[in-house]
């Protein structure tokens, strides 16, 4: 059995960016109070360029509306999603911040431009 092989970069700053979203929902979010709902999923995609990893947070019941301000503010969790990822991991992110809403979208390589796994 050979040892998983794994990008570098892809595992640590993946989990910290999870772990960041999971204590900002607690401070600030959905998970603030008990009728806010958070919704984590991740999958396979296969598509004619690559095949990559989706992962999708959606928060629901955010209570109080974010100014207009509030939503373009870009806190260190947000320039992680739409700057390091994509910098670090070749991601490709998507960032809403709506009224009582909040979804993102990570979406990651998981294999490199020559073919080969980058985990697994």
């Amino acid at each position: 059995m050979s040892p998983k092989r794994q990008h570098p970069n892809l595992g640590g700053l993946a989990e910290f960016d999870q772990l960041n979203q999971g204590t900002n929902a607690l401070k600030y979010g959905a998970l603030e109070n008990e009728d806010g709902r958070l919704s984590a999923t991740w999958r396979i995609e296969d598509t004619k360029q690559d095949r990559r990893l989706l992962l999708e947070w959606i928060e629901r019941g955010i209570v109080g509306t974010p100014s207009a301000t509030d939503a373009e503010r870009r806190g260190y969790g947000r320039t992680l999603i739409e700057q390091a990822l994509p910098y670090a991991l070749s991601a490709r992110t998507k960032f809403d911040l709506g009224a009582n809403t909040l979804r993102c979208v990570i979406s990651l390589p998981v294999t490199t431009q020559d073919g080969r796994e980058m985990v697994g």
